[in-house]
């Protein structure tokens, strides 16, 4: 196996040495760009290739290589032409089907409306409700620069049937809410997703930001109906994004220390806001307890914010354990009675938020105690003095 440029480099001068004429050159060379191709070298791939079609141009398998190694230089139009090339040769290649409507979309090209529809619906026909066929679709909708907001929702809300757990979906409908100034239904239609607290949602760093657009641009027009439950559901989107801002590892988005601090300052104004409000007297045990929750996680994001400077700016770790100790501890809690008589006549949308806090405040107490207890066993004599 060759693991480095080099080593083919060496192993395709020992091999076309061998060879004396052109035609057996170049029919070794698909084989060669192979090799290219797993090292990441795409111009010598398209190089090589390129030699070998001269002589078996009805290859379909090379149409495809080649058309891989131009889509990885950048050139979608000449790669997208490839793939059709192959794809004329050898009809069974469902995965270039996709690639197809994928490059559709992404091309900066205009748009043959015919012919997008046309792979459009043969890739329906293999791949029905794929996220890529969807686009395409989207892409369709919008090829002569007008949107048409019914049609768009329709080919969404058909898209949510077969893929309910979307997030991309879920995001591009509340996208289009906000577009059309229907911030009602951008709004119920959060909360309505948020309520079910579905895990695929729940960690997706794009979804809250969505939501907090949402739920930002329904306060700036509606401000007299942004009550305490308004408040509570976003107190709770600000609180999840800061922890999912906050977290090592978030797939695909990689937050600064000066963005944590952002969502830590937007998640405590609000927090504070919906501190002052008053819920009906039927819900004020409801809404005390979400608070009670909601200061908890404050503290605990706050204290983490401090450790997680520390470590990536190399800052002073026993600063950091001294001014994070106390948040750490104002982050414990008792736990939510959950045989209390007002959760017990609660609404079961009610009772499963309320179960959802006393999962989050559990991880909570776990986190901080374990962090505390570390504490005291590095430095047992200095936290006790403080």
């Amino acid at each position: 196996m060759f693991r480095t440029k080099k080593d083919v480099d060496r192993h395709v001068q020992d091999v076309m040495r061998k060879l004396k004429s052109e035609n057996e050159r170049n029919l070794r060379c698909y084989n060669i760009a192979k090799l290219y191709f797993m090292l990441g070298e795409y111009e010598l791939t398209r190089r090589y290739v390129s030699n070998y079609l001269t002589v078996r141009e009805d290859s379909a398998s090379a149409h495809k290589l080649l058309g891989q190694a131009l889509e990885n230089l950048g050139q979608k139009e000449k790669a997208l032409a490839q793939y059709k090339c192959s794809l004329e040769l050898e009809s069974k290649q469902q995965d270039l089907v996709l690639k197809v409507c994928e490059l559709l979309v992404d091309s900066e090209a205009p748009l043959d409306v015919g012919r997008a529809r046309y792979w459009c619906e043969r890739a329906e026909q293999l791949f029905p409700h794929h996220p890529t066929v969807f686009r395409l679709k989207e892409h369709l909708l919008t090829a002569d620069g007008e949107e048409d907001a019914a049609e768009l929702e329709a080919l969404i809300a058909s898209e949510l049937t077969a893929r309910p757990t979307d997030v991309s979906l879920r995001v591009r409908l509340l996208r289009l809410y906000l577009d059309t100034e229907r911030l009602t239904d951008a709004y119920n239609h959060a909360v309505e997703v948020e309520l079910r607290s579905m895990p695929c949602f729940r960690d997706q760093l794009q979804w809250y930001d969505c939501l907090i657009d949402v739920f930002e641009t329904y306060q700036e027009e509606n401000r007299e109906k942004c009550n305490w439950e308004f408040h509570l559901h976003y107190v709770a989107v600000l609180e999840r994004a800061t922890c999912l801002s906050l977290q090592e590892h978030q797939a695909g988005v990689r937050r600064s220390i000066a963005d944590c601090v952002q969502a830590l300052f937007s998640f405590d104004k609000a927090l504070h806001q919906a501190s002052s409000l008053a819920s009906p007297p039927s819900e004020r045990e409801l809404y005390q307890e979400f608070l009670k929750h909601a200061r908890g996680q404050l503290c605990l994001h706050l204290a983490t914010l401090v450790l997680k400077k520390a470590k990536k700016e190399n800052g002073n770790w026993r600063e950091a354990c001294r001014v994070s100790s106390p948040l750490l501890l104002l982050a414990l809690s008792s736990p939510i009675d959950m045989q209390s008589t007002w959760l017990l006549q609660a609404t079961e949308t009610r009772k499963k938020s309320v179960d959802l806090w006393a999962k989050e405040a559990a991880y909570r107490n776990s986190q901080a105690g374990h962090v505390l207890h570390s504490m005291v066993r590095e430095r047992r004599s200095q936290f006790l003095d403080r």
